[in-house]
């Protein structure tokens, strides 16, 4: 079935969803033997009844079909069961739909009465505002299998802690969308930022999980935050699969801009929530600092910074990646300057009057990561920099990944700027296989760029060859060309570049 993109949300057709519905044209459930059992959970109310039929019909044609899916309501929203529900509706019991009633738990009604009911069972969450792929479940259950002591979710943020050890407001987090590589689970990936599904069990939760004094109590509306915290205090972390669906398909788009969404009620109280369910169980906020502080970054980006009134935009335009397994190495060569406090990945190192080349090296020697992007002061990262830097990095396992050009900014726009090098114009990256001689040739010809900013380097290979910086950055640069025996070239721009003022 065709997919509609509105305005940047997906979107289904509902019409040809209700054809589909018609023609009786469902996989339905499971009636194959499992080791397990797999339960998928949802709830909905009264302004979302008469549209929930099409989640189902998404529910009830997966690829991998669930063993059971529950629809969960509350007599305070429908005083009369079944008589107060569109038929359409019912007549999708008849394709494997089981509706059940509960109390009303308000947005708890998704997985509270199911944990209580199939406690030794899989259970997959499920929001009834948005349509799902067919291959939804089947790339949740495969996570499951290879990570059993998991909790899996398409769709995570990732908390920040600053250095202080607070937790940062949510419209901080870092947007945890599909990972560029296999992405370790992690206490700091919450899945309380939409209904992308997540795979769990009773037992991966703490034995607080079904209290409902103290739910309704620390966080009556925002019940992702609860079953997070749940899970951490249990030691469950979160996975995100490789193929995890990060692109929502909702059913009704103009609800979800104009219209009222659960998100729309909790992203003003979320915080507060979150903050009691915290206070409340002190040992989360040990459990987050202690794995921030002994996380490996993947990336190290070593900034070095002469005007102080540049920090900020260096800090925000790192703030701001889409990856999040990096740490930011500020070398802060002007004044001191009062900064509020930092994520914990963020460093600043204060050296007032040194030179560039003495940072960079200051900066090097600081770095943790398995690879090292040196930024320029003049230059603007793609929010999704550090993910394409990944991709390659991960791809090639190479000694120096080198980009073939940047933008280089001008007025009120910019132009792409190219290196001039033949093998830098193919379509996919490409590990140069040139000699040694030639390539340093072609560097002296100007046709590799000389930008240090568009290269990354592997750093146990700077450590093997004692590669640092001298008098300036182009003969380190030359070196690590004539000296890699993986030099990734990948045709593509890397940064936008201003001149210095």
């Amino acid at each position: 079935m065709k997919i509609i993109d509105k305005n940047g949300r997906l979107t289904i057709d509902k019409r040809e969803v209700d054809e589909l519905i018609a023609a009786k044209n469902f996989i339905g459930l499971n009636h194959s033997p499992r080791a397990e059992k797999v339960i998928v959970s949802l709830t909905s109310y009264k302004p979302r009844i008469l549209d929930v039929k099409y989640t189902i019909y998404s529910l009830l044609n997966q690829t991998f079909p669930p063993d059971l899916l529950i629809l969960w309501l509350d007599e305070d929203s429908f005083p009369q069961r079944e008589k107060n529900l569109p038929r359409d509706l019912l007549e999708l019991r008849a394709f494997g739909l089981t509706i059940d009633w509960c109390e009303n738990l308000r947005p708890y009604k998704k997985l509270i009465p199911a944990l209580k009911k199939f406690p030794d069972d899989i259970i997959v969450t499920a929001d009834d505002d948005l349509f799902y792929r067919p291959d939804w479940l089947k790339i949740l259950y495969d996570e499951h299998i290879k990570n059993p002591d998991c909790f899996i979710a398409h769709f995570c943020h990732r908390m920040r802690l600053d250095t202080s050890g607070r937790i940062y407001p949510r419209e901080n987090w870092h947007p945890m969308f599909k990972p560029a590589i296999p992405s370790p689970p992690k206490f700091t990936n919450s899945f309380g930022t939409g209904g992308g599904g997540v795979l769990l069990k009773r037992a991966l939760l703490y034995a607080d999980v079904l209290r409902h004094d103290l739910f309704m109590n620390l966080s009556p509306i925002d019940d992702e935050a609860w079953f997070w915290s749940m899970a951490v205090l249990n030691g469950t972390k979160t996975k995100i699969p490789i193929g995890a669906q990060n692109k929502l398909i909702y059913v009704d788009v103009d609800t979800q801009v104009n219209g009222e969404t659960l998100w729309s009620v909790n992203k003003t109280q979320s915080d507060v929530q979150l903050r009691q369910i915290v206070e409340h169980y002190p040992a989360l906020l040990d459990i987050l600092i202690r794995e921030t502080v002994e996380s490996k970054p993947l990336i190290s980006v070593v900034a070095p910074v002469k005007n102080p009134a540049n920090l900020s935009a260096c800090i925000q335009n790192i703030f701001w990646q889409s990856f999040p397994d990096f740490e930011l190495i500020l070398v802060n060569l002007g004044a001191r300057v009062n900064l509020p406090p930092l994520p914990t990945n963020f460093r600043v190192v204060n050296y007032p009057g040194g030179s560039i080349v003495d940072a960079l090296n200051l900066g090097l020697r600081k770095a943790t990561g398995d690879y090292v992007l040196f930024k320029d002061e003049n230059s603007i990262l793609p929010n999704d920099a550090l993910d394409l830097a990944t991709r390659a990095a991960d791809g090639s396992k190479a000694d120096v990944i080198h980009f073939a050009g940047h933008i280089q900014l001008a007025g009120n726009g910019g132009n792409f700027v190219a290196d001039d090098a033949p093998e830098l114009r193919r379509d996919v990256p490409t590990i140069f296989d040139v000699p040694e001689q030639l390539r340093g040739v072609m560097w002296l010809q100007g046709k590799l760029s000389r930008r240090l900013g568009t290269k990354i380097f592997r750093r146990d290979f700077l450590t093997a060859h004692g590669l640092t910086f001298g008098n300036d950055t182009t003969d380190f640069m030359f070196r690590a060309l004539v000296a890699a025996e993986r030099y990734l070239l990948v045709p593509q721009a890397f940064g936008f570049f201003k001149e210095a003022t």
